[in-house]
């Protein structure tokens, strides 16, 4: 069975593959119930089910898999891309794409055959192979923050982050993680047989982490009910203030708005399509510059509800129960 992870499956991947050292024991492997364990930092909690784990550690071997047969064929350099991301997925893919139209041979129909049995299409490979790298780090990193003594100085900032954390992490702090990463595999982790140099090296890329970690910490912290009022009251005020200076404005526009109402046929988004394109420049002279916009406003939506009733830090919803059931479903 195939399978297909978007940007928000990546993301809560690359949030909990943190917290999974930690809790992966507390699982019981017997059991078939899919439980939750919840880890609480600084007032911020989140939940990991054991469906989560077990699709995570399956998505580690799917990706070992597949290196391997790239890394095999010397279509991949794994230190290349784990470095400094050298080969983003739409350069990997062509990279594939170019390999397999190659005559055929038992290497390529090897490693086309893995890829249809998972993967819908090539770049959805490309971007698995890129994406899930970053991942693979996170989870070292914490695997060795509780080998290496001065890295657990770091934990509970970065865990904390990533509990609240609803977006892709910053290049820089990725790149400290994979560059820490990468010299601890290179020098081990007793520090004890490090040289100067390495032990240089090593220092820079974790404080790199470290203050990168507290700066985002920082930021959350200040993410308290009262904070998070008195930024939508600002919110708010802003919105007024608009409101009032662009009145005659929006005068005009609501008149436009019950013309597409009162003579509409279709739906409001057909209706509104129509309407935007036969009188672009006067609606964009009113502000409107797409017909979604105008759609949202015939439809009363609110565009600032979601940033005004959500707390900021927003988490990533878990890994559904359907999309682990097709990670882990075995290969034909």
């Amino acid at each position: 069975m195939r399978f297909r992870l978007n940007n928000q499956d990546y993301i809560r991947l690359q949030t909990i593959a943190f917290f999974i050292p930690m809790i992966e024991k507390a699982f019981d492997e017997n059991t078939e119930e899919d439980i939750g364990l919840t880890i609480t930092y600084f007032n911020s909690p989140i939940t990991i089910y054991k469906r989560e784990i077990c699709a995570f550690k399956k998505l580690q071997q799917i990706f070992n898999n597949l290196t391997n047969l790239l890394l095999k064929n010397d279509i991949y350099d794994m230190q290349v891309k784990l470095d400094k991301q050298k080969t983003p997925a739409l350069e990997l893919g062509k990279q594939i794409k170019a390999y397999l139209s190659l005559e055929s041979t038992e290497e390529i129909n090897e490693l086309l055959q893995f890829i249809n049995k998972k993967f819908y299409t090539i770049s959805d490979a490309a971007q698995f192979v890129t994406r899930f790298s970053d991942i693979v780090d996170c989870y070292k990193f914490s695997q060795l923050s509780q080998d290496v003594d001065f890295l657990k100085i770091v934990a509970e900032p970065i865990l904390f982050f990533a509990s609240l954390s609803p977006r892709n992490f910053p290049l820089e702090f990725q790149y400290g993680i994979i560059e820490t990463v990468s010299l601890l595999k290179k020098h081990g982790t007793d520090h004890s047989k490090w040289s100067k140099d390495a032990l240089n090296d090593i220092i820079r890329a974790f404080l790199d982490v470290y203050h990168k970690a507290h700066e985002m910490g920082d930021g959350k912290c200040n993410n308290d009910e009262a904070a998070i009022k008195k930024e939508i009251e600002r919110r708010k005020n802003i919105s007024e203030k608009k409101i009032e200076k662009n009145k005659e404005r929006r005068k005009e526009l609501d008149e436009k708005i019950q013309e597409i109402k009162k003579g509409r046929k279709k739906t409001i988004s057909e209706a509104c399509q129509e309407y935007f394109y036969s009188h672009t420049s006067e609606l964009k002279n009113l502000g409107i510059t797409s017909w979604r916009t105008l759609a949202n406003r015939c439809s009363q939506k609110d565009p600032n509800k979601s940033r005004k009733e959500n707390n900021p830090a927003q988490k990533i919803q878990p890994l559904s129960v359907n999309k682990c059931q097709s990670i882990l479903a075995p290969m034909d």
